[in-house]
């Protein structure tokens, strides 16, 4: 099981997207954050192999990106997107900021 330790980003940021550099999931993914204006980190796992498997571990899938949200796993882009259009991705990050901080 993986620990915080060994994804200490996951519990700083409100949002992380792990992925390859190569990757157009990825990088849509990327892209989707920066356009809505919300803060993001990239943790690449490009030849991390201890990385990708406590990822896998962890999230239950092999592929990328993974994306954290508020310290929780969504999934990649194509469930972003539908967190998104729900207004989940949102629900999530206020939830995080109840005590009245803006993201933006």
């Amino acid at each position: 099981m993986s620990t915080p330790e060994q994804f200490p980003e996951r519990f700083e940021d409100d949002v992380v997207v792990y992925g390859r550099h190569s990757c157009v999931f990825c990088r849509m993914a990327m892209q989707w954050f920066h356009e809505q204006d919300i803060p993001h980190r990239f943790v690449s796992v490009e030849g991390d192999t201890q990385r990708r498997q406590a990822l896998a571990q962890m999230t239950g899938q092999q592929t990328v990106p993974q994306i954290f949200i508020a310290g929780a796993p969504i999934g990649g882009y194509q469930e972003l997107l539908r967190e998104a259009a729900s207004g989940g991705v949102e629900r999530r990050l206020a939830a995080e900021h109840e005590n009245g901080d803006d993201l933006r």
